[in-house]
């Protein structure tokens, strides 16, 4: 894929990191139903694109530079992967177990922006691998950009905002053969409930 259509690709993933914050002030229960539907549109267009005509042509016409190899085939795309990880989430840890959507949305809006952060600067500046054909420098980008994009909704919080930084981009490294997009932001959001994360810190409770 050329410059042009990374950076295009990477534009797409950016606005699909809005979707978190826009999430906020919504009621879990509220939102719950309507984005498990937009997450399932998204898998029923990414499935069927190979096998209705009109849709393949508009898929195409749009997105035919940014595709990857399977995404053509009929894979689910990378925003879509994201959409249903974030849909799932939600579903699970704030609308039945209660936990703030803030803290959600600094997980998945700094994963999305720290990984478009990260493919860009290992692409293209990107000189000390260290796993998996990622690189020091796009790491690095993943952390900075995790961290400053999010640091602004919980400014009190920063040691734990950088945590969460941190073991996404960890855990995107080591994901061999495994859509980071899908299951990265989940495993953190896992393990910093399950682990006694404070889910209250992001809410702005606490000392």
């Amino acid at each position: 894929m050329n410059m042009k259509g990374e950076i295009k690709r990477k534009s797409l993933h950016l606005a699909a990191a809005v979707l978190p914050v826009v999430l906020i002030p919504i009621p879990p229960e509220t939102a719950a139903v309507p984005l498990l539907l937009f997450a399932l549109f998204n898998v029923l267009m990414d499935r069927y694109k190979t096998r209705l005509a009109p849709l393949g042509r508009m898929y195409d016409f749009f997105f035919h530079d940014i595709l990857r190899d399977h995404e053509k085939k009929g894979g689910l795309t990378g925003s879509t992967c994201f959409i249903v990880s974030l849909a799932f989430s939600h579903a699970l840890f704030c609308t039945w177990l209660s936990m703030p959507v803030l803290y959600l949305a600094v997980i998945y809006t700094g994963f999305m922006l720290g990984d478009a952060a990260a493919a860009l600067a290992g692409k293209y500046v990107g000189r000390i691998v260290l796993y998996n054909g990622k690189t020091l420098e796009g790491s690095l980008a993943f952390v900075a950009v995790s961290f400053m994009s999010t640091i602004w909704m919980v400014p009190n919080r920063a040691g734990q905002v950088f945590l969460i930084s941190l073991g996404l981009c960890v855990s995107e490294l080591v994901m061999v053969n495994l859509d980071d997009n899908l299951l990265a932001p989940l495993f953190i959001t896992l393990v910093f409930y399950v682990t006694g994360g404070d889910p209250t810190f992001l809410s702005g409770a606490g000392p």
